[in-house]
C-alpha cells in the first residue's frame, strides 16, 4: 500500500511539473529509496545503567557506552578517508561533556545520546528504520524484565510506569501546582530511576538459555509461536511506558490478544479468559475465578474501545500488565516457542477441558 501510495504522488508531482519525461528516472530514484537496507542505529538509553559491565547483548540489540560508539563512528570515518579525499576532513565525530556531536563542512549538529547507548542491528526501510529500531528496544527491555530478577537496586514492577527507553522526560511523576480550597501544594512527586545492569543481570541475560529463547524471538519464523510472542513483549512495552491508564490498558490487552487470538470469528473475550486462566492458575480448580478477572478487565478495554469511555484504573491496568507478563514467563519457561501458535492454541484448548498445563504435567 505504501508503495502504491508513494507511486501515486510521484506520478501527480510529475504530471504538475509538466516533464512526463523524467518520470523513468524519478521512479527508478523512488523505489531504490523504497528498499530494505542493513543499518546500525544507535539510540539515547534512558532506561539502564551499565554498572561493572561494558555491554550487555540481546538479539539484534545491544546496551553500551557512548564512549564505544564514538570510537566505532571514528574508524568508520576513517575508512570512508580512504575511499574518499573529500570525506578526510569534512567529518568528524567528537564529544563535548556528555554531548556528542557529528560535524561537516563546518555545520555542527548535537546527536541524540547519553552515556549509555542503544546499539541496533537490523534491515529496514530507510524511512522506518528508527521506529523499527524502537520496536525491537522495546522487545529487548521486555525480555530482561522476563529473565532478569537479580536486580540490587530498584527492580521492575509490573504496575509502576516506566521511562521512556530513549527519551527523557524530567516532568515524569513530578507534583504539578495544585490550589483547593483550602490550600495549595506543589513540588515533590514520585522517582523513576533507571535500573543497573551489573555482573549477576549480565550473567543472567547471557545465559545459554535466555539466548537461544532470544534468538528464537528475534528471527521467528511466519506463524510461530515466537512471533506472536516478539509481538506481545512490544506492545507490553508501549503499555509499561504509557502515562494515561486507558492507554496502558489498551496496550497491554492488545499484547494478550497477540497471544492467543485465532480467527475473526472466535470471541476474543472468551478466548482469552478460557487460555489465560489456564496459564495463570495453579490449579484446575482456580481457573473460573481468574478467568472471571480476565473478562472483566477485557470489558474495561471494550468501553474504551467502543464508547471512548476512559474506564481503566490504576489498579485495573497495573493488574493486567502483570497477567500478561506471568503468562510470558511461563510461555518462555514451559513451551517451545518455535512452534506454531496453531499448536500451541491446541495445547491449551486441550487442556482447558480439565488437563494440566503444560500436557506434560501430571
Amino acid at each position: 500500500d505504501s508503495l502504491k501510495s508513494g507511486i501515486q504522488k510521484l506520478v501527480i508531482s510529475i504530471v504538475e511539473e509538466n516533464n512526463v519525461s523524467c518520470f523513468q528516472g524519478k521512479l527508478k530514484e523512488y523505489i531504490e529509496g523504497m528498499k530494505l537496507k542493513p543499518f546500525t542505529i544507535y539510540l539515547p538509553n534512558n532506561l539502564y545503567v551499565l554498572d561493572g559491565v561494558k555491554d550487555v547483548t540481546l538479539g539484534p540489540v545491544r546496551i553500551m557506552m557512548a564512549t564505544e560508539a564514538a570510537q566505532i563512528a571514528s574508524k568508520k570515518l576513517q575508512m570512508i578517508s580512504k575511499k574518499d579525499e573529500r570525506a578526510k576532513d569534512s567529518v568528524v565525530y567528537e564529544k563535548e561533556g556528555k554531548l556528542y556531536w557529528a560535524s561537516t563542512l563546518g555545520i555542527s549538529i548535537e546527536l541524540p545520546s547519553s552515556y549509555v547507548l542503544w546499539e541496533v542491528t537490523l534491515t529496514a526501510h530507510p524511512q522506518n528504520a528508527k521506529e523499527e529500531a524502537l520496536w525491537k528496544i522495546k522487545i529487548a527491555s521486555s525480555l530482561i524484565r522476563m529473565i532478569a530478577h537479580s536486580w540490587q537496586g530498584p527492580a521492575p514492577r509490573g504496575n509502576r510506569i516506566e521511562r521512556h527507553p530513549i527519551t527523557f522526560n524530567k516532568y515524569l511523576g513530578a507534583n504539578p501546582l495544585r490550589i483547593t480550597d483550602t490550600g495549595i501544594s506543589f513540588g515533590g512527586g514520585e522517582v523513576f530511576p533507571p535500573y543497573s545492569i551489573d555482573r549477576k543481570i549480565k550473567a543472567e541475560l547471557q545465559a545459554q538459555g535466555p539466548v537461544k529463547k532470544m534468538f528464537d524471538i528475534f528471527n521467528h519464523t511466519p506463524k510461530s509461536l515466537a512471533g506472536r510472542v516478539y509481538i506481545a513483549l512490544g506492545w507490553l512495552a508501549t503499555a509499561r511506558y504509557a502515562t494515561d491508564q486507558s492507554e496502558r490498558l489498551l496496550a497491554t490487552m492488545t499484547a494478550m490478544e497477540a497471544l492467543f487470538s485465532r480467527s475473526k470469528d472466535a470471541p476474543i473475550n472468551e478466548t482469552i479468559a478460557r487460555f489465560g486462566s489456564v496459564i495463570l492458575a495453579k490449579t484446575v480448580s482456580g481457573r473460573q475465578s481468574i478467568a472471571k478477572e480476565l473478562k472483566t478487565i477485557y470489558g474495561d478495554r471494550s468501553t474504551i474501545v467502543h464508547t471512548g469511555i476512559r474506564a481503566a484504573s490504576e489498579t485495573i491496568s497495573g493488574k493486567a500488565i502483570f497477567f500478561v507478563e506471568v503468562i510470558i514467563e511461563n510461555i518462555l519457561e514451559h513451551v517451545d516457542i518455535t512452534m506454531t501458535q496453531e499448536n500451541f492454541i491446541a495445547e491449551l484448548t486441550t487442556a482447558s477441558y480439565g488437563a494440566n498445563w503444560p500436557l506434560d504435567i501430571k
